[in-house]
């Protein structure tokens, strides 16, 4: 059965939230240094841009994946697009970024694929989200 969802699901914030939200992110990160950022697209691909962008993070990892209501399960659709200058086998810190945020699952399944490809990373996870 396919759910429907209707827009109080959505949990809609103002952009004022949102540029809100996205400082008090940039905020505690401050001070910190990431070699890349990951946006988990789509919705990802906004916040972490302001966030590379704020924190100077050069190196832009996106990373789409797809949840499956109906098998409760997590499809990659876009791998990790490894820029080419990048050790993968290297130490670093990457940011993983994304929007849309509800159970974690695709957000565990990202780190997960991102794992298998940074072995050696250390990540860390932001999301904006309106609480409610």
């Amino acid at each position: 059965m396919r759910r429907v969802f209707t827009l109080p699901d959505a949990n809609p914030m103002t952009w004022a939230e949102f540029d809100d939200c996205v400082a008090r992110v940039i905020a505690q990160l401050a001070g910190r240094r990431f070699n890349a950022v990951v946006p988990i697209l789509r919705s990802g691909m906004i916040p972490a841009s302001i966030i590379a962008s704020k924190l100077d993070i050069t190196s832009v990892i996106p990373v789409q994946l797809k949840y499956d209501y109906a098998l409760n399960d997590v499809a990659v659709k876009i791998p990790p697009a490894v820029p080419v200058d990048m050790d993968c086998a290297a130490a670093m810190d990457i940011l993983v970024v994304e929007c849309n945020t509800s159970s974690g699952t695709t957000a565990r399944a990202a780190l997960r694929l991102l794992r298998s490809v940074f072995p050696k990373a250390r990540f860390y996870y932001a999301t904006i989200a309106r609480v409610y």
